[in-house]
């Protein structure tokens, strides 16, 4: 509820990025999503959320940074 999607950027094997609008902060963002059909495997699930952690570890202007 608090992101508005505006288009998808882009489309992988187990998942989706698409660009959003935080509404209150009218920020732009990247939120990647993982397709419903891998939510119950937990393995995919599990390597998901270690990309997420390995990515919001990295600090850098040339990296984009990971928020939720």
């Amino acid at each position: 509820g608090k992101c508005r999607v505006v288009r998808e950027l882009g489309r992988g094997g187990v998942g989706v990025v698409v660009e959003g609008e935080h509404q209150k902060l009218r920020q732009r963002l990247a939120i990647k999503l993982l397709d419903p059909f891998f939510v119950r495997d937990s393995d995919i699930v599990d390597r998901f959320e270690r990309e997420a952690r390995a990515m919001a570890a990295l600090k850098s202007p040339y990296v984009t940074a990971v928020s939720d």
